[in-house]
């Protein structure tokens, strides 16, 4: 799940994340050495977790200084800046004050307010437990995506490119341009970098804890942005994907209202996620374009070379566009934006980031090519990746990049269960697909991804059917892994293991049961909604009916 703050692959700092947090206090003050000062700011420059840290003392400090000079006109006037230890003492006291001030709040007349954020009772009521009608609610997010997207194309009828710097990037809690807002709140300020410290590290309940009070405070119209934007990535984060739209919907009309496509585009991306990872293949689609459309009104210059954040942000979301279209068995829109991400990834300076997209493209390329028989072009696909993602990759990007390396090497060998390759052949290409599939159930096991575990399960049942004188009863294997996957979520593992299962049969020339595990398979993936994974069992039905396929020449199990 991404990241509310950092989300983005970085090569190891030259100082560490623990040698810059106990100088960070210092940077605001007098305390710290030149050399420590160049450190920091090296580190700075490449971690955003530590800069939100860094901003979060400078808004406490900012603070202090209040505190410390009520009766003058210029707060802190001829005071020292606060150490380390005041920060600390302070921050006590601001937490007490802004306790008091939640309550003072609730007196307050917000009725304007009101009228504009949302009500956190409101809220509930788009909860799981209310959605009582979930192909209803995808209908209804992808209308709203489509919507948003022909409303900030309406409301730019001459094309007007905005700055990629208008409004601010979502990843700061807190800029200068901010503070001179009419409705700037300073204790909304100080929650939300608070917040995003939390978040930063993986403590998104008590951001939440933190963010929810303010939801019906007066605050300025970014803030409240941000508000809504941050609830909605810490909800994510702990899976409450339903809740998590609510907010962020909200943020994105706060950003359309504002004319900040920057955080349109973030909010847009968000959105797909949430849609992505609950396998809303459409109602995806749609805010990943909205992501596209805001990006696409931001200069271009901004996008692909000036703010690597942009041109980062507009290639991911493009890669996203391209896995879903790829799901849909949408392989033309696929590849053409394949060939879109492919001219911006030429065009943009070489960072650790860039290779990761470069990898990431050369794995959908890989899966395209494989999806229409073109084996060769897969392969050469696939390596590219693996160059990439086996030095530079999370452990979950090398699995996955095995698995699918396994099978481009398994499909010379075997299609359908049908080997049309002699002895010798057969021999060496699992030779070559073993280590791949070895090392892929290694890294699922170790990181409890039960899908991947499941796919490279299915890749060694290959693999040992390639080895012709194993002696494991692979149907039975086969069977007690479809009897594992019972769950409605499941219902693309299981139409695959069926596909497996078809395979097995077809490889033992029983034609009938094969046909009866292809016919299983479409039905799973049929109610899974996702075309891609159904093209092996209907192609093989094809084959069948049209009898292309030659019967095997024997099993030796």
């Amino acid at each position: 799940m991404m990241n509310p703050v950092s989300g983005g692959f970085a090569f190891q700092p030259e100082s560490t994340c623990e040698d810059v947090a106990r100088l960070l206090p210092l940077m605001h003050s007098n305390e710290i050495s030149a050399n420590d000062m160049c450190r920091v700011q090296r580190h700075l420059e490449i971690c955003e977790a530590c800069q939100h840290i860094y901003d979060f003392f400078g808004d406490l400090i900012h603070g202090c200084l209040q505190l410390l000079a009520p009766g003058s006109d210029q707060p802190g006037e001829g005071l020292r800046i606060p150490s380390f230890q005041d920060i600390l003492c302070a921050a006590e006291a601001a937490e007490s004050e802004m306790d008091e001030a939640d309550e003072a709040d609730e007196r307050y007349d917000r009725q304007d307010t009101a009228n504009s954020l949302p009500d956190a009772t409101a809220m509930d009521d788009n909860s799981e437990d209310n959605l009582s009608d979930d192909s209803l609610i995808s209908i209804r997010h992808c209308e709203a995506a489509s919507a948003r997207r022909v409303f900030i194309s309406w409301a730019n009828p001459s094309h007007t490119k905005y700055s990629g710097h208008s409004g601010g990037s979502l990843a700061l809690a807190d800029i200068p341009q901010m503070r001179e807002d009419e409705d700037y709140s300073a204790k909304a300020a100080a929650r939300l970098s608070q917040a995003y410290r939390l978040g930063s590290h993986n403590r998104y309940d008590g951001a939440i804890h933190l963010l929810s009070p303010l939801l019906n405070a007066p605050m300025s119209r970014s803030q409240a942005l941000r508000v809504n934007y941050y609830l909605g990535l810490c909800h994510a984060a702990l899976g409450q994907y339903a809740l998590s739209t609510s907010f962020l919907d909200e943020a994105a009309d706060w950003a359309i209202c504002g004319d900040n496509m920057r955080a349109v585009a973030q909010i847009g991306y968000a959105l797909g996620e949430n849609h992505y990872y609950t396998l809303q293949c459409a109602s995806a689609i749609e805010y990943y374009m909205l992501s596209v459309d805001a990006l696409n009104m931001i200069d271009d210059d901004a996008v692909r070379v000036q703010d690597a954040d942009l041109r980062d942000l507009k290639i991911s979301s493009l890669l996203r566009l391209v896995s879903q279209y790829f799901l849909r068995a949408e392989y033309d829109e696929a590849k053409r934006l394949i060939t879109t991400i492919q001219v911006l990834l030429a065009s943009s300076p070489e960072t650790p980031q860039l290779l990761l997209q470069r990898a990431s493209t050369a794995w959908m390329s890989a899966l395209l090519s494989r999806c229409v028989g073109d084996s060769t072009t897969a392969m050469k696909s696939i390596f590219v990746a693996l160059d990439v993602f086996n030095r530079y990759g999370s452990p979950l990007n090398i699995a996955r990049n095995h698995i699918v390396a396994s099978d481009i090497i398994l499909d010379l060998v075997d299609r359908h269960g049908v080997t049309s390759v002699s002895e010798t052949a057969r021999t060496e290409f699992a030779q070559m697909a073993e280590p791949y599939i070895i090392q892929a159930l290694q890294l699922t096991r170790n990181l409890g991804d039960m899908p991947g575990e499941f796919m490279a399960g299915l890749a060694h049942i290959r693999l040992l059917r390639a080895k012709t004188n194993s002696e494991f009863d692979r149907r039975t294997i086969l069977e007690g892994m479809i009897q594992q996957t019972n769950d409605v979520e499941q219902l693309t593992l299981r139409g695959q293991a069926y596909t497996a299962l078809g395979d097995e049969f077809l490889y033992q020339n029983e034609l009938d049961g094969a046909a009866t595990c292809y016919r299983n398979a479409l039905t799973m993936l049929d109610k899974a909604d996702i075309p891609a994974y159904a093209i092996y069992p209907r192609r093989a039905l094809y084959e069948l009916s049209e009898g292309l396929v030659a019967l095997s020449p024997g099993s030796n199990r």
